[in-house]
């Protein structure tokens, strides 16, 4: 009579053990369950944070961009007019048929293609200036779309190391 009461003893404590060992189990997975679900809202707010990050960083480097580019601009312009100043035999000739005469020669410049390099870019947007030695040297802003004489128009531009390149229909700067 001993060995059953023995043997039901032994097998009620396996069973607890047994229950102890589910639950525990249990346990452990609504555990695993609720990590899993906090580690997939992290990874979403640190994809949320990286993007803002990155189109803050974009801007950001647009802006410096604009910003050296209009600087650029200033030096030039400033440059210019630091220039030699016209003659007073040039200021008073103005009638109208040199008028026409520079506005053909305008015209004509503007089918020609110019060398330009480039003073400042940021994707999307470029700052050039013409190194062909032309009367006409002011820098020269264009954007995506933008129809550039002797070029066509601006396709792309892209860093590539670092380099920036200007690609149009008809070439590209660099």
């Amino acid at each position: 009579m001993q060995d059953r009461s023995n043997d039901a003893r032994a097998r009620l404590e396996a069973e607890n053990a047994e229950t102890h060992t589910l639950e525990r189990i249990a346990e452990l997975g609504a555990l695993v369950t609720r990590l899993t679900g906090q580690v997939r809202d992290l990874q979403d707010k640190v994809q949320t944070l990286s993007t803002g990050a990155e189109e803050k960083l974009a801007d950001l480097t647009r802006r410096v961009a604009l910003g050296e580019a209009d600087r650029a601009v200033a030096c030039a312009e400033n440059a210019g007019s630091r220039g030699p100043a016209a003659s007073p035999k040039e200021k008073e000739s103005t009638d109208g048929s040199e008028a026409q005469d520079r506005t053909r020669m305008k015209v004509a410049a503007a089918d020609l293609k110019r060398t330009y390099r480039i003073q400042a870019a940021s994707p999307g947007l470029a700052m050039l200036t013409a190194v062909d030695g032309s009367p006409d040297d002011r820098p020269v802003e264009v954007a995506i779309g933008t129809d550039l004489p002797g070029y066509g128009k601006v396709l792309s531009i892209e860093q590539h190391g670092q380099a920036w390149v200007v690609k149009a229909d008809r070439g590209s700067i660099e």
